[in-house]
């Protein structure tokens, strides 16, 4: 994370202002796209090297100087399967998981939590590209989402600030934390307490991150959200599990399932979510 003002990400308004190591590798003949200029940090808990974020209409360009070489990975939006948006306290990041010339690459924007609201606009741009939204006012049809207000409050909230305009929320499956019992008295976490929204757009999954602060777990601080065009998704199935008790869900997306651990009683709702994505898929296929 960085760990002074001086290395918090910034955005670069003129082409003046884009530090001397990338100029070369920013075509000037072009409008200035949205970058975020993310300085080095080789002091914090977690060192970063200076990275450039530039945001094109078709395509997102990540610069990044590894020993004194500028190294350039471009995605186009096409070929993103899935972008990762999370928050442990001060530290955020942005994770795009995507194809270049046909083979699965990674990227990763680290920052301080104090300037998300400059990665917002990236991560904004890179969903809506994947679908266009021919509606006219408000149909997210957030009234599927109220049942949070009593179950999870903290749920309620990030999964309102998940949907973008333009898409319509189809189906929900909420999955407070499990506990099981361990050694006598004690109990231990089977998987913290999870959110799958499917839109007629794309799958959102909303994760509680586990956070260690002055030796103590605190699961009320994190978060994570993924987003994944549903013509990325191969399939959605159900696994078995040795429990009796939890079933396992797998999103397939090229190489990178997402598996996720749910309640035996929450088999219905997951039922109704995969019926209900094969539908979509058939109906865009």
């Amino acid at each position: 994370m960085p760990s002074t003002t001086a290395s918090w990400a910034r955005p670069i308004k003129s082409f003046e202002e884009i530090p001397l190591v990338f100029k070369e590798h920013i075509d000037q003949s072009e409008i200035l796209p949205y970058i975020i200029y993310s300085p080095p940090d080789h002091w914090g808990e977690r060192r970063t090297n200076a990275k450039l974020a530039c945001l094109y209409q078709e395509r997102i360009v990540i610069l990044e100087v590894i020993e004194n070489k500028v190294t350039t990975l471009c995605y186009l939006f096409k070929d993103i399967n899935s972008i990762e948006q999370g928050t442990m306290l001060l530290y955020s990041w942005v994770g795009i998981h995507g194809d270049i010339d046909g083979k699965l690459s990674f990227s990763i924007l680290e920052y301080n939590s104090v300037v998300a609201v400059y990665f917002h606009p990236l991560v904004r741009g890179i969903r809506q590209s994947h679908f266009i939204s021919n509606s006219i006012g408000d149909n997210r049809n957030l009234a599927k989402l109220d049942y949070l207000n009593i179950l999870n409050y903290k749920f309620f909230n990030y999964s309102h600030d998940a949907i973008l305009s333009g898409e319509e929320i189809m189906q929900t499956v909420y999955q407070p934390t499990i506990y099981e019992k361990n050694l006598f008295f004690c109990t231990r976490i089977v998987t913290l307490g999870h959110l799958m929204i499917l839109t007629d757009k794309e799958l959102i999954i909303i994760k509680e991150e586990l956070i260690k602060e002055k030796g103590k777990s605190n699961i009320n601080n994190g978060g994570v959200w993924v987003y994944i065009p549903l013509h990325k998704i191969s399939s959605i199935t159900i696994d078995s599990n040795e429990r009796m008790n939890v079933i396992t869900l797998v999103v397939s997306v090229k190489q990178n399932d997402v598996s996720l651990i749910f309640s035996s009683i929450k088999l219905p709702d997951l039922e109704a979510l995969i019926k209900e994505f094969k539908n979509l898929y058939k109906s865009d296929s």
